[in-house]
C-alpha cells in the first residue's frame, strides 16, 4: 500500500520537497561552518581546518543529492515546449541514456516534430548538467571520505601521541596540504568516473543519486576503486577511534583512582569531550558508505519507500556534522549563534556606515533600538577591558586559594599517631579523625608519644606559617594591582 502511495503525484512532490529542504538547510549549515572557521582567528587550528574541508565536501554533496535530486523528482522541466519535449526529458533523464550514446539518434528520430534548434539546446543543457553533477558528486564524495580519515588521524595524534614527534603533524600547514591533496584525489577520481561517459547520476527509479550502471568492465573497475578508498578511510577512522577510546578509558581509570592531578584531569576531560565530536562523524561516515555502495545492488529487493528512507538517512548523515560540532563544542555553539543571526554582517554594515558618515560628514540615521544595542556593546567592551586585570587577579587568587585549601587538607590529614600508615590516613572524614586527635591529646607521658605530639605541633605550625605567608603575598599582589 505504501508503494501505491508513492505512485501518486502528490506524494512524489512531497518527497522531492523534503529532499530540497534538507539539501538547502544542510548546505547552508555546512557553508556557515566553512565561513566561520575561515574567518575567525580562534579556529585557525589543524583540526578545524580539516573540519572546514569536510564541510565544503558535505555542502556540495547536499546540493547534488538534496537540491538537484529533489528538483529532478518533482520533474521541474528545463524547457517546457510541449508534451513531446517533456517526453524527451524523461528519456534523457533515464539511467540508460548516458550508458549508450547511440540512442541519441533514435531520440532525434522520435522528435521529428520538435524544432531542431530547441532540441539541440535541450540536449546540450542536459548533457552538460549530467556531466557536471556526476563530476561534483564523485569529487565531493571522495574528498569527504579522505577528510574523515585525516580528522581521525589528527585526533589520535593529539590524544595518544602528544608527547612524541608525531605531534608535528597537527599543524595548520599540514592540514592545508592534506586538504589540497584530498581535492586533487577527488578531482582525479571524478575525471575517471565522468569521462567519456558519466558513471554516476540521477536514478529516478531508486529515488536517489547512485551508479547509473554496475555491469561492464569500466563501471566495475571504478566501483572497486571507489570502494577501496572508502575501505581504507573507514579502517583508518576506526583504528584511530579505538586507540583514542582506549586512551580515554585508561586515563579515566587513573582519574577515578586519584592518580592524576586535578588540572590534568580537567584538561583531559575537556579534550575527551571534544574528541567525541569527531568520533560520531566517523560512525555516520560508515553508515553513509554502506548505504551508498549497497543501493545499486538492491533495485530488485527494496521498494520505493525503502529507497526514499535510505536516501533521507544519507542526506541527514551529510547534514548533521554541524549539529554534532555545536553540541560538543561550546565555542562553536556560540559562534553558530552569532553567524546565524548575521552578527558579522551587521557589524560590517555598521562599520561601512560609520566610514561613510565620517567621509561625507553626515550623521547616521539609525533607530533607537540599534543605537541602544550599539551603546550597550560599547559599554560592555570598555567594561571588559577595564576589568581584564581585575579578572586576572581574581582568577589567580581563586586558583591560589584552592591550591592552598588542598594543601591544608593534605597536611592536616597526616596521621601522627601511627607511623606504619606511611604518613596518610585512610579516611578523610572529620568524624573518623576525631578519635585520633583525642588519642593524641590524652596520650601518656612517654617519650614516643611526646615525639609524635611534637611532630603534630610542628606540622600544624608549618601549615599556619605557610598559610600566613601565602595570604600576605597575595594581599600585597592584589594591593599593587589595585584589586
Amino acid at each position: 500500500m505504501i508503494g501505491e502511495l508513492f505512485d501518486s503525484d502528490g506524494v512524489t512532490r512531497a518527497v522531492g520537497g523534503i529532499y530540497i529542504f534538507i539539501g538547502i538547510t544542510g548546505s547552508l549549515c555546512n557553508v556557515t561552518t566553512l565561513l566561520m572557521i575561515t574567518c575567525c582567528r580562534m579556529y585557525r587550528l589543524s583540526a578545524y581546518t580539516i573540519m572546514a574541508n569536510l564541510a565544503l565536501a558535505d555542502a556540495i554533496m547536499l546540493i547534488v543529492a538534496g537540491l538537484v535530486c529533489g528538483l529532478n523528482i518533482i520533474q521541474v522541466p528545463f524547457l517546457n515546449y510541449d508534451n513531446t519535449t517533456n517526453n524527451s526529458t524523461e528519456i534523457l533523464n533515464s539511467s540508460n541514456f548516458m550508458t549508450d550514446p547511440i540512442k541519441i539518434v533514435g531520440i532525434k528520430s522520435e522528435l521529428y516534430n520538435v524544432n531542431r534548434s530547441q532540441f539541440n539546446t535541450l540536449l546540450e543543457d542536459l548533457h552538460f548538467s549530467v556531466f557536471l553533477l556526476s563530476f561534483l558528486e564523485i569529487a565531493a564524495w571522495t574528498a569527504g571520505i579522505i577528510s574523515h580519515a585525516l580528522l581521525g588521524i589528527n585526533r589520535c595524534v593529539a590524544i595518544c601521541f602528544y608527547r612524541t614527534r608525531a605531534k608535528t603533524i597537527n599543524r595548520v600547514s599540514f592540514a592545508l596540504v592534506g586538504s589540497t591533496i584530498t581535492w586533487l584525489i577527488g578531482i582525479i577520481a571524478a575525471y575517471i568516473g565522468t569521462m567519456p561517459v558519466p558513471l554516476m547520476g540521477m536514478r529516478t527509479d531508486m529515488w536517489t543519486v547512485s551508479f547509473l550502471n554496475t555491469a561492464g568492465r569500466r563501471p566495475a573497475v571504478f566501483m572497486v576503486l571507489a570502494l577501496s578508498f572508502n575501505f581504507v578511510s573507514i579502517l583508518a577512522q576506526w583504528s584511530c577511534s579505538l586507540m583514542v577510546l582506549i586512551k580515554i578509558y585508561k586515563v579515566r581509570h587513573k582519574i577515578n583512582c586519584n592518580k592524576l592531578n586535578l588540572g590534568s584531569a580537567k584538561r583531559f576531560k575537556k579534550q575527551a569531550r571534544l574528541t567525541f565530536q569527531f568520533f560520531y562523524p566517523s560512525l555516520i561516515c560508515t553508515i553513509s558508505s554502506i548505504i551508498f555502495f549497497a543501493k545499486p545492488f538492491m533495485t530488485d529487493i527494496l521498494t520505493s519507500w525503502q529507497f526514499v528512507f535510505l536516501h533521507l538517512i544519507w542526506l541527514c548523515n551529510h547534514m548533521c556534522n554541524p549539529f554534532i560540532y555545536a553540541y560538543f563544542n561550546e565555542r562553536m555553539r556560540l559562534t553558530y549563534g552569532q553567524w546565524l543571526t548575521c552578527a558579522p554582517l551587521r557589524k560590517c554594515i555598521s562599520k561601512l556606515e560609520k566610514q561613510y558618515s565620517r567621509k561625507h560628514g553626515k550623521p547616521l540615521r539609525v533607530s533607537k533600538r540599534l543605537n541602544a544595542a550599539a551603546s550597550m556593546a560599547r559599554n560592555a567592551y570598555w567594561r571588559g577591558r577595564s576589568n581584564r586585570s581585575d579578572n586576572f587577579v581574581r582568577s589567580s587568587l581563586q586558583m591560589q586559594s584552592r591550591d592552598f585549601e588542598q594543601f591544608c587538607e593534605v597536611m592536616m590529614s597526616v596521621n601522627t599517631a601511627n607511623e606504619s600508615s606511611e604518613g596518610w590516613t585512610e579516611s578523610s572524614s572529620d568524624t573518623e579523625a576525631e578519635p585520633v586527635t583525642a588519642a593524641i591529646c590524652a596520650a601518656p607521658q612517654t617519650s614516643s608519644r611526646r615525639s609524635n605530639a611534637a611532630k603534630g605541633l610542628e606540622l600544624h605550625s608549618l601549615v599556619f606559617d605557610l598559610g600566613r605567608q601565602t595570604v600576605e603575598h597575595w594581599a600585597n599582589f592584589a594591593k599593587k594591582a589595585s584589586f
